[in-house]
């Protein structure tokens, strides 16, 4: 579906968001950022079901488009340092919102030489289950509670 909502026109793409709203107003917007689609979504799922918006994007030039398209206010970028464009899309994204919450993922095998500002790092890991459901909530929440901006 990221793909496809990626590829919409503007209008179409506000239609969509509104829609996923369905009336929810004030939820706190989670900008997600990885090249595995499936780790991003579902990551995006269990931040939705918490009660934040979560919009997945499988590379930095599509999280820039959704920004723009979507007129996302971004409260908290989770943003995997492996994909290329991250340290300067981080850099440049907390240049333009200074409250911006960021939480730096790693993969197991992948070290980056010039680790951006970050409020977090967190490991992918190669099991999504309930533990790391968990660990992935606990740590987000951690980020969003430092300035007041956790939901609950």
């Amino acid at each position: 579906m990221a793909c496809k909502l990626l590829a919409a026109k503007a209008g179409e793409l506000a239609y969509v968001f509104q829609h996923r709203l369905g009336g929810r107003r004030n939820l706190k917007t989670v900008l997600i950022v990885d090249g595995d689609l499936g780790f991003a979504f579902w990551l995006g799922h269990l931040l939705d079901a918490a009660g934040y918006l979560a919009m997945p994007a499988k590379s930095v030039p599509d999280a820039a488009k959704l920004v723009v398209q979507l007129n996302l206010a971004v409260d908290a970028l989770v943003i995997n340092l492996a994909v290329p464009g991250s340290v300067d899309y981080i850099a440049a994204s907390q240049r333009s919102n200074s409250d911006l919450r960021v939480v730096g993922v790693l993969n197991d095998s992948v070290e980056v030489a010039n680790v951006p500002r970050v409020h977090a790092i967190h490991f992918k890991g190669t099991v999504l289950d309930e533990q790391a459901k968990a660990d992935w909530l606990q740590c987000v929440q951690g980020v969003m509670v430092r300035t007041g901006l956790a939901v609950g």
